[in-house]
C-alpha cells in the first residue's frame, strides 16, 4: 500500500494549440507538475511506492547527477514519510537550473556525498 505524498487526482487540462499541432481533434495533458504543492511532478507518485512500509527514521538513499530531480523530490519528501534522505550524486552539466536543484537538494538533504566524475566513488 503506498503512503501518500501527492494531492491527488492531477487534473486534467485542454491543450487545444497542441492538439491542431499534432493532427488531433481533441488533446488533455494530466498536471503532474501539480501533483504536490511540496514538490510535484512525476517523481511523487513512484516515491509514494517506494517509500511504502518504511518505518519512521528510515533513511533513504539515492544516486543521482547534482541537477537530478530524482534526488531533490527524494529529499522533499523524505521528511513526509517521517524520515531523512542521502544523496549520493555525481557531476553533470552545469546549467543554472542544475545549480538551483543542487542548492535546493543542499538544503533539504540530511547528508551528500559528491563523486569526482561517473567512474569515481562518491565520497561523504
Amino acid at each position: 500500500m503506498p503512503c501518500s505524498l501527492g494531492d491527488w487526482p492531477t487534473p486534467l487540462e485542454r491543450a487545444a494549440t497542441l492538439a491542431r499541432a499534432v493532427g488531433v481533434v481533441e488533446l488533455s495533458v494530466k498536471r503532474e507538475d501539480q501533483s504536490s504543492a511540496r514538490y510535484g511532478g512525476n517523481k511523487v507518485r513512484a516515491l509514494e511506492f517506494l517509500f511504502a512500509g518504511a518505518p519512521p527514521g528510515t533513511v533513504f538513499v539515492t544516486l543521482g547527477g547534482t541537477g537530478s530531480s530524482h534526488c531533490l523530490a527524494t529529499a522533499v519528501h523524505a521528511p513526509v514519510a517521517a524520515g531523512c534522505a542521502v544523496l549520493a550524486q555525481f557531476p553533470q552539466p552545469d546549467t543554472a537550473m542544475s545549480r538551483a536543484v543542487a542548492a535546493a537538494c543542499r538544503a533539504r538533504a540530511a547528508l551528500q556525498g559528491h563523486a569526482e566524475d561517473r567512474r569515481r566513488p562518491v565520497m561523504f
